[in-house]
Parts: C-alpha cells; structure tokens; sequence
C-alpha cells in the first residue's frame, strides 16, 4: 500500500488529497500488466476506471473508417488513462484505443 500511495502522490490529479483519502483510494488499487500489443481497452467500450501508467509506454490510437488505425500518441509513465462512467462523463464510449507498446 506504501508504494502506491507514494505512486498516487506523484499524480497531478491527486495533489490536492491528504494522507487519508490516499489511504483510501490505494485500498480499491491493483496492478495490471499487459503485454506489447495487447489492448488495455478498446474504442467504444464504456468503462469506470482509471489506468496509470508505471512502467513501460503505451499507444492511443483510433480507428479511422475507410482507413484503419491511427496512431495518436505515445505515453511514457505518470499519464493518465481515463475510462469515466457516464454519470461522470458526457459519453461513456471512449474514442481512443489504448495498447501496450513496450512491455513492463
């Protein structure tokens, strides 16, 4: 629990809590790993979480109809990938399609 916390810390979006609410949000973490190529999420889906990256990078990409995929971006650790319920968000269907580029 120590590491995530000190991992939470070091995330913009969470500058703002205390010691508590760090203890708090750690309880409901775990860690995923996937491999290079593997999706994390795919575009469309709905989803209520929230991914951080640690180790590795990861490709957003979309797909563009009539032309395939589109590579995006690039992310190294410390972004954030967002799958937001629709409570939260104005669409729950993500656009961008998340894989694992380099393995961790």
């Amino acid at each position: 629990m120590t590491d995530t916390i000190a991992l939470l810390k070091n995330v913009a979006i969470f500058k703002d809590l205390d010691d508590s609410e760090f203890a708090e949000i750690s309880e409901v973490c775990r860690e995923e790993k996937f491999i290079s190529g593997e999706y994390i999420f795919r575009e469309g889906e709905s989803g209520n979480r929230l991914y951080l990256i640690c180790e590795g990078e990861v490709r957003i990409s979309r797909d563009v109809p009539g032309s395939g995929e589109e590579a995006l971006a690039i992310l190294k650790p410390a972004p954030c990938l967002e799958r937001w319920p629709s409570s939260i968000a104005a669409s729950a269907r993500r656009t961008p399609s998340p894989m694992a580029a380099r393995p961790y």
